[in-house]
């Protein structure tokens, strides 16, 4: 879809005073969200306000009532129609808004509501054939409904069933396919009996020909049918991919720091790959599975029109069918215990990998081995137990198809010999039992594809459990100067009461937090950054008062600096995780201010050099630096700086230099320091110790 961003005084004439009466915006606001699928009911009623003027305000609105994205963009009016029950769209009409979604267009004025009909060409009528600004709002996380949250209904059963209402429409379409497909495989053992039929009674060739013509023509529609069949079920899988990409890319990225400290997030994310396991699962049950569990049934209701022998041999069938089920009774379980031996082998070939230099003694070599030994062995044993299950379903399955086609043999030559079941039938049931049979065979297989599904659902779910940001108070607006207080903060870290402080951070004051080893420094600077929570205690921003349990409005007027914060990508998209519009002058000047341009000239490639994970090309103090450009860049309000300005690997004239920059009289931030660098705590003003008896 062509969407393009909008400024705001690009604004229709109409936009602003729809946007004036709340009732008119409240109600096309909840019919919007409403139809978002896997979105928790809004709350609007708090935010409507006479102050929501123009398409950034009905934005702003959106993402504070619910958990969405909402942006303002130029769209075209056909596009609109596409929008799925992932995304909807709010335009301004006159008097009043036009509600584009999974319900449709619905038009919703003062005098009420409409139905906007005609697809594409009704929008087109309303709207006009030229772009429109539009706010087009989705869910900011797409699997939010597969998240336990505060619930204790978190096992896999719970995920796929609410995956499957996710993915609702396009399921039913897959299956509606698969209904046409199954009904159409009863031509060829319908046909095969005429078939015979006719040739018992007489040697015609114009039937036989009618009849070839007849099952061409079914069978190519069925073909037909099951390609696009197949089309939907891959539109599916790509879906999927993206669907669980774009909600861990936002949810990783939200996770608490107090969940850090106890979970390691980076091996959790190993569990995405679990998508594509997903995909492969999807694709087998929704074509080969269901496909076969369609045919089965209407084979076994031919058979039933038969005979009534047949009917009961149906019953017979359909008892084993259970009883091959229940063998799996615990398959499941397993199958999540399997799943986690697999990655925690997984997890320590990571360590590994991380960790080198630690693996190369002799002694540690043998550790290793013999560790990576248990975890296999641990693996391997969780596989055979999960292996009990299938292998007992597939022998299940095997036996039911055996004991099927002898005993219909056997049934229906007898009804044939007294002349109640004609041989064509007879034909023609055996077939549609090959076929069960060949499905009751490949049961196992089927079964053993949903546990799987069941189990990658079960560890994406790990990553989907995990709690976000905590809630902050109220938004401090930017701009003027910055001041906090902390009055009996306590801290503590991965379930380890550390420090306790009291002071008083004043604007643009240089303060240097002290205290021994352990204390809390750094999780005092997190605090101050947003993102951790006072334990007890408050935090008092400007005039706003954060208690315990809420975290600092902080985030967006402050900026943390630690020496080693980075990512593996380009020197410059680096930088641009301060700034995204940053061009390369820019990243040049920031970089000479510095002292790193002389440093990354010298590299190939210039400021699209890669940063490794650990820092590579770069020397430990020319990191540091690289974290101090991007400080520069952002310009925050408050500067906190984790031990960054200790080693910067510069002559006295250049340290000198960079330390006047942070914090010297000119810095137009406050600035909050932890350093052991006599040159750097010199520059403070005053002192915030933190200890486990008191601060000063």
């Amino acid at each position: 879809m062509a969407f393009q961003h909008k400024n705001e005084q690009n604004e229709r004439p109409g936009t602003r005073g729809a946007s004036l009466d709340s009732g008119v915006l409240l109600r096309a606001a909840e019919i919007a969200l409403g139809g978002l699928r896997g979105t928790p009911a809004p709350d609007l009623t708090r935010f409507v306000a006479p102050s929501v003027h123009g398409l950034a305000g009905v934005a702003a609105m959106l993402e504070g009532a619910a958990d969405v994205v909402a942006r303002t963009c130029r769209v075209r009016p056909g596009d609109l129609a596409d929008l799925s029950g992932q995304a909807a769209a709010l335009a301004s009409v006159d008097d009043g808004w036009l509600v584009v979604g999974s319900r449709g267009a619905i038009e919703v004025t003062p005098r009420g509501e409409r139905t906007v009909r005609g697809g594409p060409k009704g929008l087109v009528s309303r709207l006009g054939a030229g772009p429109v600004e539009a706010v087009v709002v989705e869910p900011r996380l797409g699997l939010a409904s597969l998240s336990a949250g505060e619930s204790d209904a978190s096992g896999p059963w719970f995920r796929l069933r609410s995956l499957v209402a996710l993915e609702g429409p396009e399921l039913w379409a897959i299956v509606a396919y698969a209904v046409v497909v199954g009904g159409l495989s009863l031509a060829v053992p319908i046909a095969v009996q005429v078939l015979v039929n006719t040739i018992a009674f007489g040697s015609l060739l114009q039937p036989l020909v009618v009849l070839a013509i007849l099952l061409f023509g079914v069978l190519s529609f069925s073909g037909l049918v099951q390609v696009i069949q197949w089309y939907a079920v891959e539109l599916l899988q790509r879906r999927i991919f993206v669907r669980v990409a774009e909600d861990l890319a936002r949810r990783l990225a939200t996770v608490s720091f107090g969940v850090r400290d106890t979970v390691d997030v980076r091996d959790l994310t190993n569990r995405f790959f679990e998508v594509v396991n997903l995909q492969k699962s999807a694709r087998h049950l929704a074509i080969d599975g269901l496909g076969l569990v369609l045919q089965a049934i209407v084979g076994l209701l031919l058979l039933a029109f038969y005979h009534p022998v047949l009917l009961a041999f149906d019953a017979v069938l359909l008892l084993g069918l259970i009883l091959v089920l229940r063998l799996g009774r615990g398959a499941v379980k397993t199958a999540v215990l399997e799943s986690k031996a697999k990655y925690g082998v997984a997890g320590w070939l990571e360590t590994i990998a991380a960790s080198p230099m630690l693996f190369k003694r002799e002694d540690a070599a043998f550790f290793f081995l013999m560790q990576a030994d248990a975890l296999v062995r641990n693996w391997v044993g969780a596989r055979r137990r999960h292996y009990r299950y299938a292998f007992r379903q597939l022998v299940g399955g095997i036996g039911v198809q055996i004991v099927a086609m002898v005993a219909l043999l056997g049934l229906g030559g007898w009804l044939v010999m007294k002349g109640e079941l004609t041989l064509g039938q007879l034909v023609a049931a055996e077939l549609v039992v090959g076929v069960v049979g060949a499905g009751f065979a490949k049961l196992g297989k089927h079964l053993e594809t949903s546990y799987d599904l069941l189990a990658g659902l079960d560890k994406l779910g790990r990553i989907l459990d995990l709690p976000g940001d905590l809630p902050r108070g109220e938004r401090v607006d930017g701009g003027g100067e910055l001041g906090v207080e902390l009055r009996d903060v306590h801290l503590s870290k991965g379930g380890r009461s550390l420090g306790r402080v009291d002071g008083r951070i004043p604007p643009r004051a240089r303060v240097l937090v002290g205290g021994a080893g352990g204390t809390g420094k750094s999780a005092l600077l997190e605090l101050l950054a947003g993102l951790r929570v006072p334990d007890s205690g408050s935090v008092r921003v400007g005039e706003l008062e954060c208690p315990a349990g809420f975290r600092p409005p902080l985030r967006d007027r402050s900026f943390l600096v630690r020496p080693r914060d980075l990512i593996e990508a380009s020197v410059l998209d680096n930088l641009r995780l301060a700034r995204a519009d940053l061009d390369e002058e820019g990243a040049w000047a920031v970089l000479r201010t510095l002292h790193l341009d002389g440093v990354v000239s010298k590299f190939r490639a210039g400021l699209a050099t890669p940063v490794l994970s650990d820092g590579t090309p770069f020397s430990s103090s020319e990191l540091a630096r690289l974290a101090l450009a991007r400080a520069l860049l952002v310009s925050p309000d408050l500067l906190l700086v984790d031990r960054a300005l200790d080693d910067l690997g510069l002559g006295s004239a250049e340290r000198a230099e960079v330390l006047d920059l942070f914090l010297g009289a000119e810095a137009p931030w406050a600035a909050v320091v932890v350093s052991a660098e006599p040159n750097v705590q010199k520059r403070c003003q005053t002192t915030m110790s933190v200890d486990q008896g008191g601060a000063s």
